[in-house]
């Protein structure tokens, strides 16, 4: 399939809306396939992922001593924590609780 490209000033409208729909079945798709995300089911809303995330980053720089040049690397980390937790959770859901 040829990449769609951004709407240009000569393109028709069905071009537009073609190409507007595409990136939305993209974004649908990569969505699905998100840690925030499992099977479709959605864990939690971008918002509390990225307010989990923000936390998290805080708590690994304040450890850290609040180091400088080390942001990226505590939000990084504070991603892989988060996605791995809501992915941790979302299994214990689906498991139900007959045990």
């Amino acid at each position: 399939m040829a990449r769609q490209t951004k709407a240009k000033a000569g393109d028709s409208r069905a071009q537009v809306e073609k190409k507007a729909a595409s990136g939305t079945v993209r974004r649908r798709k990569a969505a699905e396939r998100h840690p925030a995300t499992q099977g479709g089911k959605r864990i939690c809303t971008p918002e509390e992922r990225h307010r989990m995330i923000c936390e998290q980053a805080y708590f690994l720089a304040e450890r850290r001593g609040f180091q400088e040049g080390a942001a990226l690397d505590d939000w990084l980390e504070a991603e892989a924590i988060v996605d791995a937790v809501n992915i941790s959770r979302a299994g214990m859901e689906g498991r139900g609780n007959d045990t």
